[in-house]
């Protein structure tokens, strides 16, 4: 499961109960506040979920798509899932964007509620 930078942890706890997942992929921007990832990793490491940082070295919406073809063409086809309500509005909305132009499957949380997000879609953060 790849998400973008931001902690909404109810979001990432529903995707993690309702998604088989094997590993978290969080891909940041390269200035971040360390508070957010430090509480995005406590609660994956609370919850025994392994999880790796990316950081996008330039801060262009290119260059996360490009980290995204870059984590895809590390796993197999169909095994790459986008959580795109950890994130904070801005970046939730370049990975939307990013799974749709890479053919990866997306989805949002909305009242607790897991919904895979159509190819052509836009969305409001759900908080």
């Amino acid at each position: 499961m790849v998400i973008p930078y931001g902690d909404n942890l109810d979001a990432l706890g529903v995707g993690l109960d309702q998604v088989p997942t094997k590993k978290v992929v969080l891909l940041t921007p390269s200035e971040v506040d360390s508070k957010v990832i430090g509480r995005v990793r406590s609660f994956l490491s609370k919850r025994k979920v392994a999880y790796e940082t990316r950081r996008v070295s330039t801060p262009s919406a290119d260059a996360f798509f490009l980290a995204l073809a870059k984590v895809k063409s590390g796993v197999g086809e169909g095994n790459l899932i986008v959580n795109v309500s950890v994130g904070t509005p801005l970046y939730s909305h370049i990975l939307l964007c990013a799974a749709m132009a890479t053919g990866v499957t997306a989805f949002g949380v909305f009242d607790d509620e897991l919904v895979f997000l159509p190819v052509s879609c836009s969305i409001t953060h759900g908080r």
